[in-house]
């Protein structure tokens, strides 16, 4: 007799989209996390520059940048992202301290679909993040 545990699926093999979170801030984790479980996904935060490629590899239904965020750099991720022609066309989202208008710049140079003061961030996460996981209910990536 086997003594040998099933894995677990891996996680490709489920049906909730996936919003990335490259996200510093616990607070703004939180309300993305809390969008996306409302539309029917879930929130992945990612804490390396490898973790993000792998992971955007799979096709997520949205990726969230705090402009903040250190390590990974957002920019430079975003740059990555936007040049792969087969991860092109992930929704991304990224907000920023009003104070802060390099940050935005340098995010909507890398590509960033829309870059939002995070006050503003904060009034449309439920709208912005809950909608593009609704879409990939309604349309799931090929091969799902």
């Amino acid at each position: 007799m086997s003594t040998h545990q099933p894995e677990a699926a891996p996680e490709a093999a489920t049906t909730e989209p996936i919003v990335l979170g490259v996200l510093s801030d616990l607070f703004f984790g939180i309300k993305v996390a809390e969008a996306a479980k409302r539309a029917g996904g879930r929130m992945r935060m990612v804490k390396s520059e490898e973790e993000f490629l792998t992971l955007a590899g799979a096709g997520p239904a949205m990726i969230v940048f705090d402009l903040q965020q250190a390590n990974p750099e957002p920019a430079r991720l975003l740059r990555a992202l936007k040049a792969d022609p087969a991860l092109a066309s992930i929704p991304t989202l990224a907000y920023f301290s009003h104070v802060q208008e390099e940050q935005r710049r340098d995010a909507l140079d890398a590509g960033c679909d829309l870059v939002l003061p995070r006050s503003v961030f904060t009034q449309r996460v439920e709208e912005l993040v809950g909608g593009c996981v609704r879409r990939a209910l309604e349309h799931p990536p090929q091969g799902s």
